[in-house]
């Protein structure tokens, strides 16, 4: 070949359009994943995902070349920002550098895995099926350990610990959580029990709410950043609960909020915001007819400001605003104190269409998975 044959070669080839993703039915590329997975390994990939970026007032929007409806609530993102793994009903984990969107790994797991969470020691991967659970290398998507568990749904993992915890539930109610200590190889059961929170009744100065369901399940559970508290919702009320060596403690109880339906912590773990979408319990400010409280998190029964009509999804890194959504899809940017900053044009179809926001450390990106696809968010 020619010198200058070899130039037009490789113009060509860097002016080639990004690859696309192969189609699900590829058997060639599923028959590498399979054998493959048999010795615990992955496929490398290298294919672009992200889509035209559309310009919003306040915000960027890409969408990401992936089936949404295939992928799965529970996706899990480094604590640096810069991989995110998700996993879909085909029984695909995907490994995709932040923030070129480009997927470099692939694991087959064999069946749909459910919920994901990063602990120090690897990638935690629930596979509901088998009630299993995977320990994967992060950057290789290798697995290094395997845990049975009574139940594998979701997970919950220190980012910089080795301790995970696993909802076990019964009748679809979180009854127990399990842990496991992924450092030493070991699954305890179980570690804390619900006679755990009701123990801590945390209402003794307030009227229960006319719809209080009472103290029933684990519902929502977001681990701080340092590992050291875990936060969750019963039904109407929410927990700090202490990480003390293997076994959690009730740290301190939040008021009775009605019906918790989303809970967001700031990325520096000093704020915490609950949503409750109806007419708020007497002592808590108005947030007709729904609408969220935030709190400082070593303070759960002062409520810091409301925002009325908006389920807060998330925080910049230091609280310093505060995001999330009305009902609508409008997205709402706020000033700490909840004054509005910013009121976007309509990004998803409604409240809900959102299955699930992960959001980047930063706290000013974030992913959102709607009922019909994926969404890569960058505030201005």
């Amino acid at each position: 070949m020619s010198r200058l044959a070899a130039v037009f070669l490789i113009a060509g080839a860097l002016l080639a359009p990004a690859q696309e993703p192969p189609p699900p039915d590829d058997a060639a590329l599923l028959e590498r994943l399979k054998a493959a997975a048999a010795n615990g390994e992955s496929v490398e990939m290298l294919q672009e995902l992200a889509g035209t970026t559309e310009k919003h007032e306040g915000c960027d929007l890409t969408p990401i070349r992936v089936n949404g409806p295939d992928i799965h609530p529970g996706m899990a993102m480094s604590d640096r920002g810069d991989v995110l793994w998700l996993s879909d009903r085909t029984g695909l984990v995907r490994r995709i550098l932040l923030p070129s969107w480009r997927e470099d790994r692939r694991f087959w797991t064999g069946d749909a895995p459910g919920g994901m969470a990063d602990c120090k020691r690897g990638l935690l991967v629930t596979i509901p099926s088998k009630s299993r659970i995977f320990l994967m290398d992060e950057s290789r998507l290798k697995v290094l350990d395997r845990f049975t568990v009574r139940e594998a749904t979701s997970v919950v993992a220190q980012p910089h610990g080795f301790l995970a915890f696993v909802p076990k539930t019964e009748r679809g109610l979180v009854i127990e959580l399990d842990v496991i200590d992924a450092e030493l190889n070991r699954f305890l059961r179980p570690v804390v029990a619900l006679e755990m929170l009701k123990a801590a009744d945390p209402v003794p100065k307030y009227r229960r709410h006319a719809s209080s369901q009472g103290l029933s399940t684990f519902d929502r559970m977001v681990m701080a950043p340092k590992g050291d508290f875990l936060y969750c919702t019963s039904a109407d009320t929410f927990f700090r609960v202490k990480v003390n060596g293997t076994t959690l403690e009730v740290d301190e109880a939040g008021p009775n909020c009605g019906k918790i339906t989303d809970l967001a912590l700031s990325p520096d773990g000093q704020w915490l915001a609950v949503t409750a979408p109806q007419d708020p319990p007497r002592g808590l400010p108005a947030v007709k007819p729904y609408g969220s409280w935030v709190f400082r998190t070593k303070d759960l029964q002062k409520v810091e400001y409301s925002v009325p009509e908006v389920r807060v999804r998330g925080f910049t890194r230091a609280a310093e605003k505060t995001w999330g959504f009305r009902d609508t899809g409008e997205l709402v940017v706020m000033t700490r104190g909840g004054k509005v900053a910013l009121e976007s044009s309509r990004l998803v179809a409604g409240q809900d269409d959102i299955r699930a926001v992960l959001t980047h450390p930063e706290g000013t990106k974030f992913v959102i998975l709607t009922r019909r696809e994926l969404l890569w968010v960058e505030l201005k």
